[in-house]
């Protein structure tokens, strides 16, 4: 198995779109101070 297959897909891209989320949350968190 690869990894990644068509069951396993929603799941990676909703950890990818959550870990986009929270990497320019904290972005932006740190530009403000």
């Amino acid at each position: 198995p690869t990894g990644i297959t068509l069951d396993n897909m929603p799941y990676i891209i909703l950890m990818a779109v959550a870990l986009v989320g929270l990497g320019a949350f904290a972005l932006r968190k740190r530009a403000q101070n």
